[in-house]
């Protein structure tokens, strides 16, 4: 009976850190599709448009298997950035004010998938249940891609600037 009851313990304090996390990552994906709706809005050229709506549609899939996940937990998901979001649109605004181009709003996807990454990483690296590390682990790999595509466009715009 004791053992049974050690184990219920444990395993709630390990869904109560998991929750933990997993919100703390929902915030950093949240922030994720605001910033995608910034960019989507801002920049005319129609391949950039697709790809960041693409980028967008991930994200949102990602929101919801974070909020899916964190209900199997028995936590209650949060939607929204936070502080961290407020940060993020007063640094865009004020470089939006000094004139968006291209180039500016592919350089403010990457630094939005490197944050998205940095904060899945960390969460992998402190520790969390498997299911949870396998929704993250996934979506890691899909920020990778983001970040090589990302990273294709901006040389690609590099190349048309130089012309």
């Amino acid at each position: 009976m004791g053992i049974i009851i050690t184990n219920i313990i444990i395993g709630g304090l390990m869904e109560e850190k998991a929750i933990r996390k997993l919100s703390q990552l929902l915030k950093s994906v949240e922030m994720g599709v605001e910033n995608y709706d910034k960019f989507l809005n801002d920049v005319n050229d129609p391949v950039l448009k697709e790809k960041f709506k693409a980028f967008k549609d991930d994200y949102t899939n990602y929101s919801q298997q974070i909020s899916n996940r964190i209900r199997e937990l028995g936590g209650e998901p949060r939607k929204g950035s936070g502080i961290m979001g407020i940060m993020q649109e007063i640094s865009y605004s004020a470089r939006k004010m000094a004139g968006h181009t291209p180039m500016s709003i592919l350089k403010s996807a990457h630094l939005n998938e490197t944050i998205n990454l940095e904060a899945s990483q960390k969460i992998l690296y402190e520790g969390i249940e498997k299911e949870s590390y396998d929704i993250i682990e996934n979506n890691m790999n899909k920020s990778r891609l983001h970040m090589q595509e990302l990273q294709n466009l901006i040389r690609e715009y590099e190349i048309k600037t130089e012309d």
